[in-house]
């Protein structure tokens, strides 16, 4: 399953995308946003990974899309978090 999902970053890529995508009609424009994935240097012996981040965030909410394709990790996740 791992060497199947490390050839797919295109796809990864292009469904980030549509998810971005989605929140910006849904949040507004993203107040940082990574427009292509990014080499980060990794602290585990698993060697160097690449990273997405966007960012909303306004007077009630602070939310981040990453992105993380790395040996063993590939996902996109969305944490929303409501201010009090």
């Amino acid at each position: 399953m791992w060497r199947e999902e490390s050839e797919k970053l295109t796809e990864y890529n292009a469904e980030y995308e549509n998810i971005k995508a989605t929140f910006i009609n849904q949040l507004g424009k993203p107040i940082t946003q990574d427009d292509k994935p990014k080499i980060v240097k990794s602290t585990s012996r698993r060697g160097d990974y690449l990273s997405r981040k966007t960012v909303w965030e306004t007077n009630e909410h602070y939310s981040v899309l990453t992105m993380i394709f790395e040996s063993m990790t590939y996902r996109i996740r969305w944490n929303y978090y409501w201010k009090n």
